[in-house]
């Protein structure tokens, strides 16, 4: 029984990583359709919040793609959202300890000018995240059972930010970031991404 339970949770795995690599390979190759008036590509690093965890750590994300306009992008890239913690403590008690979502994303950027050189953006999509947890249970006599796992989803993204133009192709960009990843698997939980990077044209 625990191998054929073994052998599912390992196809399942094994599905989940062909449909994330899949949905991107997917939207890399429509990217040549909809370029219209240049491409971009951008790296940023910086923080991730999440009140439903006690700790929190740094994330990273590498976009890219077309400009439809001088104003509206489309953006994808990979991303990773950092490592989440908890403290699960106390007899009969539960929880997930450890939390490290990972993925793509896929969303639509539209930016407006305030001044000479620097404008605002507004942006909403999605991301396929991937993420690998482990999960705490502490029974009455307090022994601590520790369980390792993976789950998948996609969830809506939504942020704002500004761009800095230090050249007229190169800009310094700042951005504050809002997802929710849900599973069956786990609660519902919220993250928020301070990053802070910078931003090619071409």
């Amino acid at each position: 029984m625990n191998n054929l339970r073994n052998n599912l949770r390992n196809n399942l795995r094994t599905y989940r990583h062909n449909l994330l690599t899949t949905g991107l390979l997917a939207l890399a190759l429509t990217t040549p359709a909809v370029q219209a008036d240049g491409s971009f590509i951008a790296l940023l690093g910086g923080t991730t919040e999440s009140a439903d965890m006690d700790s929190s750590g740094t994330s990273w994300r590498l976009l890219f793609g077309p400009r439809a306009t001088d104003n509206l992008s489309f953006e994808m890239g990979l991303m990773d959202l950092g490592e989440a913690r908890n403290t699960i403590s106390g007899a009969n008690n539960s929880g997930i300890s450890r939390f490290h979502p990972q993925g793509g994303l896929f969303s639509l950027s539209y930016r407006f000018g305030v001044l000479e050189q620097l404008d605002l953006f507004v942006k909403g999509g999605f991301n396929l995240w991937y993420a690998d947890f482990d999960r705490v249970s502490i029974d009455a006599s307090n022994v601590r059972t520790e369980e390792q796992d993976s789950v998948s989803g996609v969830s809506m993204i939504t942020g704002a930010g500004l761009m800095w133009w230090v050249l007229p192709d190169l800009a310094v960009r700042a951005e504050l970031e809002t997802t929710e990843l849900e599973s069956r698997e786990f609660p519902n939980t919220r993250f928020q991404l301070l990053t802070l990077g910078v931003q090619y044209d071409f």
